[in-house]
């Protein structure tokens, strides 16, 4: 959907850069140890019209280069090694591209996605913002763990010939707030999603999509969830129909 305000920052940005590391709890097996490609995408917010010296002086030491940003950014990967979560990765990479702008005023958000991370969805990630000021950081509460576009085939849908055999549905979730053990254990989380819907018969995507919501929330005490469930050949002429909806774990406890 586009954006209908203006952005206020001037931003330095990276796109899907590949980087390879080894990053707990594994490659898409769980196997630990295991070195995985992690794609990475990553914006230095700077103060709005800050970029406005190098494009007038047309100076590449006017501005931070985003050549030596990818450098920077790869080797400190490199240096680390591993990682005990993608929270962690995040952190190091959203650190080092604070200490190599240098300056209080430069807030950094990345994407960090791994495309082998689990069996059936097309990744999952990590999004984090971190601002320049170390008095203003807080304990990563801005850092939101997503699993996109996870695939499970099941019987969905108020038309007759739905009832008869299973389709896929398409399962994309945000957590905004949940145990820290779900950094590493989200794999045995997964698994009892993909299970509970490969098993369900729901006459709406509705009702799947809250159930997945009452699976995380219940069973794995995620505190606050998004669930999208999109059904690809639900209508000849549109590429996905679905619903979205954010529940909180206080939702389904007072029912």
């Amino acid at each position: 959907m586009p954006h209908l305000t203006p952005p206020t920052n001037d931003t330095i940005y990276l796109s899907n850069l590949t980087l390879t590391t080894t990053i707990a709890p594994g490659d898409v097996w769980s196997r630990a140890g295991k070195p995985t490609p992690v794609i990475l995408s990553l914006r230095l917010l700077l103060p709005s019209q800050d970029l406005a010296r190098p494009g007038h002086s047309d100076n590449v030491e006017h501005t931070i280069s985003y050549g030596t940003l990818a450098k920077e950014v790869t080797k400190a990967i490199a240096a680390r090694g591993s990682f005990a979560s993608l929270r962690e990765f995040a952190e190091h990479v959203s650190l080092a591209s604070l200490v190599l702008a240098g300056r209080k005023d430069v807030a950094v958000e990345t994407r960090s996605v791994l495309p082998e991370g689990l069996l059936l969805a097309e990744g999952v990630g990590v999004e984090m913002r971190l601002v320049g000021d170390p008095k203003m950081m807080s304990e990563l509460a801005n850092a939101v763990l997503f699993v996109d576009r996870l695939r499970v085939a099941c019987v969905v849908g108020v038309n007759s010939h739905e009832r008869l055999q299973k389709q896929w549905v398409v399962i994309n979730l945000r957590l905004w707030q949940f145990p820290e053990e779900m950094w590493t254990t989200y794999p045995a989380a997964m698994k009892v999603v993909v299970d509970t819907v490969e098993q369900s018969e729901f006459l709406t995507i509705e009702t799947l999509a809250t159930e997945i919501a009452r699976v995380m929330c219940v069973q794995f005490a995620v505190e606050r969830i998004t669930v999208a469930v999109e059904k690809p050949s639900a209508l000849t002429f549109a590429k996905g129909s679905g619903v979205e909806v954010t529940r909180s774990r206080r939702f389904f406890v007072q029912e």
